[in-house]
Formats: C-alpha cells, sequence, structure tokens
C-alpha cells in the first residue's frame, strides 16, 4: 500500500462518516492476503472511493486511459495503483497486465457492467471478469452498492446520503479443461452477475432480478463447448444458490487418489463421480497447504504433499 493510497483511504473513511450514512456489511468476509476479483455494480464516480474506504486491504482498479491526459489525475491515478485500459475496453495485453497483478496476490475491481447504470439498476455485464476468472483460477469476492447513484462527482467528500456497501462471500468457478467456448464463458458472467444481485434490494437488480426472469434457459449441456457435463439446468434461481439447485451438499473439495490431484467444485456444473473422485471437504476455499493435511489426516492419498489442483473436464 503507498504512502498516497493509505492518505486517501483514510481520508474517505472519515468523509463519510462525518459527512454521510456510511454502511458496510461484510468487511469480515475480504481475505487479507491471496489474489482476488473483486465484482461491484456501478452506480456513480463515489463508487471506487467508498470501495476504496470499505476495504482494509489496498486495491487495483481497472480505468480508461484517457484519464491519464490530465497530469494531476495521471499522478493520483497512478498513486492509486490503477491499472488504463483502451476506451474500447479490455484488450489482450490489458488482460494480461490484470492477470501479472493477480500473479502478484492483488485484489483488482472490477465493474462487469462496464458503465455506470443511468437508473441505478443492473445492465447486462460484459464476459471479462469471467474470462479472468477462469485464466487465474483467483477467486470472486462479490459486493452490492447503494445509495452513491444519489451523490455527485463534486460532492463525494461530503455525501450528506445514506449509501451502503454490501460485501458476499468469496466463490470461484469451476476449473475448465481446455478452452471453453463463447457460451460457457457468458454462462459464467451471468453467475458472477446473479451474485452481486443477490446482494442488492430488487429495484437495483435490473435485468438480473431473479423474481421475474424472462426468459427460459438452455440446458447447460446444450451449450457449445459443454457436452458431456451433466445435470445442470441453468436456470436463474440456481445460479445464485437458491434451494432448487441440484447438489448443493456435495460442494467442496474432490480428490482423485489414482492422480493425487484435486478440484474445487461450487456449482452443479460437474460433480464427480465415485469412485474416482473421495470427497475430502465442503470448503471450497481450502488452500492447498490445508487439502494436504486433510489427505494426510485421513489416509487419502500415499503422498499428500504432491498432491496438485486438476481441471474439470470439458469436452467438446
Amino acid at each position: 500500500m503507498t504512502l498516497l493510497y493509505w492518505a486517501g483511504q483514510r481520508l474517505a473513511r472519515f468523509c463519510f462518516t462525518a459527512f454521510g450514512r456510511w454502511e458496510v456489511v461484510g468487511r469480515e468476509l475480504v481475505p487479507p492476503r491471496a489474489p482476488l476479483i473483486v465484482v461491484a455494480n456501478h452506480l456513480s464516480y463515489a463508487d471506487p472511493p467508498v470501495l476504496v474506504g470499505s476495504f482494509d486491504r489496498p486495491l487495483t482498479f481497472i480505468a480508461k486511459r484517457e484519464l491519464l491526459a490530465n497530469p494531476i489525475l495521471a499522478a493520483l491515478i497512478r498513486g492509486f495503483g490503477v491499472c488504463p485500459v483502451n476506451r474500447s475496453g479490455i484488450t489482450v495485453d490489458a488482460m494480461r497486465q490484470v492477470l501479472r497483478l493477480l500473479a502478484q496476490d492483488r485484489a483488482v475491481v472490477i465493474f462487469p457492467e462496464g458503465h455506470r447504470s443511468p437508473n441505478h439498476a443492473m445492465r447486462q455485464g460484459m464476459a471479462g471478469a469471467a474470462y479472468l476468472a477462469i485464466k487465474s483460477q483467483a477467486s470472486i469476492l462479490p459486493v452490492g452498492i447503494t445509495g452513491t447513484e444519489k451523490i455527485p462527482g463534486w460532492r463525494i467528500p461530503f455525501p450528506l446520503r445514506r449509501f451502503k456497501v454490501n460485501i458476499g462471500p468469496l466463490f470461484n468457478l469451476p476449473t475448465l479443461e481446455g478452452t471453453p467456448s463463447r457460451a460457457v464463458v457468458e454462462s459464467m458472467r451471468d453467475m458472477i452477475m446473479y451474485r452481486i444481485a443477490a446482494l442488492l434490494p430488487k429495484e437495483y437488480r435490473g435485468v438480473y432480478d431473479i423474481e421475474s426472469p424472462k426468459e427460459p434457459t438452455p440446458s447447460i449441456t446444450s451449450l457449445p463447448g459443454a457436452a458431456g457435463l451433466s445435470g445442470w439446468r441453468v436456470n436463474r434461481l440456481s445460479k445464485i444458490g437458491e434451494k432448487s439447485m441440484p447438489q448443493t451438499s456435495k460442494f467442496g473439495i474432490y480428490l482423485n487418489p489414482g492422480e493425487n490431484k484435486v478440484v474445487r467444485v461450487n456449482s452443479p456444473y460437474w460433480i464427480p463421480e465415485e469412485p474416482y473422485w473421495i470427497f475430502l471437504t465442503p470448503e471450497v476455499n481450502a488452500t492447498l497447504l490445508q487439502i494436504r493435511e486433510l489427505a494426510a489426516e485421513q489416509k487419502l492419498s500415499s503422498d499428500p504433499g504432491s498432491i496438485t489442483w486438476g481441471t474439470i473436464p470439458l469436452r467438446d
């Protein structure tokens, strides 16, 4: 954390506490280290400083490169560790830069909608966050922001409004073998967007309002590039973990003793089959060190120290 970031974080907390009614829920769910993709709905220019004040660990934001044209603003942006991208969106080079940041255990903030919502309701997200999560296997932290749409940019230091940051539990996308098709990536994008929507009041959910689905969603097995994946009907309720989601009791870490590999399963995208896979723990965010210790305690592997991450099969 740079000195500029530290000072800005403290200033934001003072201003939001003294001149606004600021509420943060779920701060204890933020891991202090490890690569992290923070995804949130986007309401106003106040969202980035509000997130900076809400998180104890430093955040890296993605911003349009055009902001660097102003030398004063450019200095502030660089001091806050912002990753600039072209106006057209996240390019291949920008993706590589973000992946490098995640490899350094940074927390990267992405607003999947791409732009601020003009009516505070969620709009269809873009696939960049899902692609980064698939490539990096970083954990995803969903965040719901409310109330900042009433704070003009010039009044951010003195919001004089009630606003809230609702931080949800960590989750991970399934690890896929091979290159997923566009339809599969978009399906995973929707998983992310519904997690954000679950943290928002109904009037903020927009196109991700689970109480009023607009069209039926096809089975995941009918998506190009996802043939062979078993038993999941991709409906709006199952995407955020409602009771209609099948086999939720089997989510967790699975071990393949023959290959000495483990996979993380936290969606019904694919449930490993016995006897090739052994259910190890329901803690989907267990570290590899913890997994090896569990395997050793339960005597499930002849060489627990060599257990590594495997991949979920994606067959054409």
